[in-house]
């Protein structure tokens, strides 16, 4: 079993993405798994050819959110909720090993943390959107809060916390909402993106975020 931090430490609600460039170049097949086996359908056909074309496009794809926690021995793990195709909505224990990953620190206090957490293990199972997830670089849909994609299920769980407050879960792409946390006054300065091996988010500390506390 994982525990939430005790109130004596302070916390953060992390979002990971992916750098897109990066990602291809150290290992092409890794997403093998998000190509949609729907078979031979025109129309999927033309989705697919559009959504290549887009992600050309951006520098960054897929995003997830995760949190400390500890187990009974006080040992620091990473919880991930995020969504994947063949998956849905997801809860796991992460290392963010791959390289690729990037990371954007947020300031919470113990409330913020407990009431994202919990929404997001509320939705652990549901199915992932692939209308709206290939509809949104073109025409925002509604979120029915019955199915998720990466990026609605972040910027959803965020705007319970006032950040992003007024974007809607499905109008932003992931450049968007990169560009958008990294100027965020909540965001926790000091710590490289990029410098993947000093920001594993089990091993960040945090200093208090006193407009919260």
């Amino acid at each position: 079993p994982l525990f939430f931090p005790p109130f004596r430490m302070n916390v953060y609600v992390g979002v990971a993405y992916v750098d897109y460039g990066e990602e291809q170049r150290i290992n092409r097949e890794r997403h093998g798994d998000r190509k949609y086996n729907n078979g031979f359908s025109p129309i999927y056909s033309v989705y697919e050819f559009f959504t290549k074309l887009y992600l050309r496009t951006q520098k960054y794809v897929h995003c997830e959110l995760f949190f400390p926690c500890f187990d009974e021995n006080f040992d620091t793990h990473v919880v991930a909720f995020g969504v994947f195709s063949n998956e849905g909505v997801f809860m796991k224990k992460r290392e963010f090993t791959n390289p690729a990953y990037r990371y954007i620190f947020l300031h919470a206090n113990h409330r913020e943390y407990s009431t994202v957490f919990q929404w997001c293990s509320r939705q652990v199972g549901k199915k992932f959107d692939e209308y709206g997830m290939r509809w949104s670089p073109f025409w925002p849909t509604r979120c029915s809060g019955e199915e998720w994609y990466c990026l609605s299920f972040t910027v959803a769980a965020l705007n319970l916390i006032g950040i992003l407050k007024t974007f809607q879960p499905t109008s932003l792409d992931t450049d968007d909402l990169v560009e958008l946390l990294t100027v965020h006054p909540r965001k926790i300065e000091g710590i490289l993106q990029n410098k993947l091996s000093s920001v594993n988010p089990k091993n960040v500390s945090i200093v208090p975020y006193r407009q919260d506390v």
